[in-house]
C-alpha cells in the first residue's frame, strides 16, 4: 500500500474538514483557515508520522479560535469522534498536545487573508466606477508581461492561446466598449465563491495573493457557462463585451497576468482531476495506513 499527499486525498481531506465544520455549524472564515493550516502543516510532516483525522480536528479547533468563532474541545472532540469513531480517540489531551504540535509546525503564524474580502471589493469597484473615462487617459495600457507569458513554455497550449487572447484583446480600449461597469449577478458571485473554495483544495491560497484568487474566479464565473472546447472558449471571449471589459480592468489594473493564468490554469486541472476521484481506494488507504503504524 501506497499513499501520498496527491489531488485524491488533498480532495478527500477537503470534504472530511467541511463535513466536519458543518456538524459545528462553523462560517466560511474559520473553514478556510483550516484548510490553509492543514496545507501549510502538510508541507513539512509526512502523511504517514500523523493521523489524519486528528490533524483535522485540530485545523478546526485552532481556527476556531483564531477567527473568534470557539467551539469548546470537548465539542470538536465529541463531533470528530461521531465522524470517525476508529481513528479519533476519546482523550482531550491527544487534541490539546496535537494543537501545541501544529502551531510549533506553522511557526506560531496563524493569521490568514482569504479572497472573499476582495471578492465583494471587486465586485463592488466593478460595478460602480466608469473605467472608460479612466481608461481614457491612458490608451497604451498593456498586460504586465503579457509577452513573457504567452512564451513561457511551462504553460500548455491551451493556456498559451488563452494568454495570447488576454494580451491581444487588452490592446483595445476601454472606451470602444459599450459598457462602463461590469454588474455581476448573483449567479456569478456565487460560481466564484464556489471557485475560491475550491481552490483551497490546491496550494494557490499558500502562494498567490488573495487577490488574485478573486480576480481569477470572477473571470472564471464569466467565461464559464458550460462545457466548451478552448477555441470555443477564445471565441466567446472575442464575443463577450464582459469579459473583454473585464481584460481591460485587469490590464489597467496592472494586476499579474502571470498569477492569472497560473491560478485559472491550476483550478482547471482541479476540476479535471475531480473527475477521477476515488473517495472509496482513499479512504481504504488511509485506514490500512493508520491501523498498521
Amino acid at each position: 500500500m501506497s499513499i501520498s499527499y496527491n489531488i485524491n486525498l488533498r480532495i478527500y481531506l477537503h470534504k472530511c474538514l467541511l463535513t466536519l465544520s458543518r456538524k459545528l455549524n462553523l462560517k466560511i472564515q474559520p473553514v478556510a483557515t483550516a484548510q490553509i493550516y492543514l496545507s501549510r502543516f502538510l508541507i513539512t510532516v509526512s502523511i504517514k508520522e500523523i493521523n489524519l483525522y486528528l490533524l483535522i480536528a485540530t485545523c478546526v479547533y485552532l481556527a476556531c479560535k483564531i477567527e473568534e468563532s470557539a467551539h469548546h474541545i470537548r465539542t470538536v472532540l465529541s463531533e470528530s469522534r461521531n465522524l470517525w469513531p476508529e481513528f479519533i480517540p476519546n482523550d482531550i489531551t491527544k487534541l490539546a498536545e496535537f494543537e501545541f504540535y501544529l502551531i510549533d509546525e506553522l511557526e506560531h503564524c496563524l493569521v490568514v487573508h482569504h479572497p472573499y474580502k476582495s471578492l465583494i471589493q471587486l465586485k463592488n469597484v466593478l460595478s460602480t466606477y466608469d473605467f472608460q473615462i479612466l481608461a481614457g487617459s491612458n490608451e497604451d495600457t498593456t498586460l504586465v508581461n503579457a509577452n513573457s507569458v504567452a512564451n513561457n513554455k511551462a504553460y500548455s497550449s491551451e493556456n498559451n492561446l488563452l494568454a495570447s487572447t488576454l494580451m491581444n484583446n487588452s490592446g483595445s480600449s476601454a472606451s470602444s466598449l459599450s459598457i462602463k461597469n461590469i454588474q455581476l449577478t448573483d449567479d456569478e458571485i456565487q460560481a466564484a465563491w464556489s471557485f475560491i473554495n475550491d481552490s483551497y483544495i490546491t496550494d494557490l491560497p499558500l502562494i498567490v495573493p488573495p487577490h488574485i484568487i478573486a480576480i481569477s474566479s470572477i473571470f472564471l464565473s464569466i467565461f464559464i457557462s458550460k462545457k466548451l472546447s478552448m477555441s470555443n472558449y477564445l471565441n466567446l471571449i472575442k464575443q463577450n463585451e464582459r469579459l473583454l471589459f473585464l481584460i481591460n480592468f485587469i490590464a489597467f489594473s496592472k494586476i499579474n497576468l502571470n498569477q492569472i493564468i497560473e491560478s485559472i490554469q491550476e483550478i482547471l486541472i482541479l476540476y479535471e482531476s475531480w473527475s477521477k476521484y476515488d473517495e472509496k481506494s482513499i479512504k481504504d488507504d488511509i485506514k490500512f495506513l493508520l491501523l498498521n503504524r
